[in-house]
């Protein structure tokens, strides 16, 4: 909020603190930001940035150079199934980076890994079946599928305690950290 009665500022005065105007530092200040935070976020921004940028090669793959042809009457389907789970989780996985950065928890952690692992096993075994037809692949796709719905429960779950395992004891729903 800005004081209309305080004095206008003097050449210099806006560059007093400026470590304080870091966002890392004020969130730090306010209790919110720890390193085991940082730490989790940053694997959860890593994996974020490699399930998106393998989502994009995958499709630009199948786009330019899957000779459609001599596969699988289903192979293109299958390939955009499995596109289509991996890519949607990409920006998943940095929204729980993100709200890691500022409140970690188990449920969000556990949440990413399931997102992770569920990417893997679902995407992963259609690309596979698409490539080489061997349709039994088919019957581990819905292992990477409860894999993804396990990760979407936790995060619901995580939600509903208020972003992560729980905050304060005397205020769930809070960001602090108690």
């Amino acid at each position: 909020m800005i004081d209309i009665d305080s004095p206008p500022l003097r050449e210099g005065d806006h560059t007093k603190d400026l470590e304080s105007a870091k966002p890392q530092a004020a969130v730090a200040e306010a209790g919110f930001y720890d390193a085991d935070m940082k730490d989790v976020s940053r694997w959860m921004l890593v994996a974020a940035g490699v399930m998106g940028f393998t989502a994009i090669v995958a499709g630009t793959f199948a786009a330019h150079y899957l000779p459609w042809e001599s596969l699988d009457p289903d192979a293109p389907r299958w390939w955009d199934t499995g596109a289509k789970y991996h890519l949607t989780h990409a920006p998943v996985l940095l929204g729980l980076a993100v709200l890691a950065a500022f409140r970690s928890g188990k449920l969000t952690t556990a949440s990413a890994v399931c997102f992770c692992v569920g990417v893997v096993i679902f995407a992963g075994s259609l690309y596979v079946m698409s490539l080489t037809g061997l349709r039994w692949l088919g019957a581990i796709t819905p292992i990477g599928g409860l894999s993804l719905m396990a990760g979407w429960v936790l995060l619901f779950v995580a939600g509903l305690r208020g972003g992560g395992s729980g905050g304060r004891k005397d205020n769930p729903g809070s960001l602090t950290r108690g």
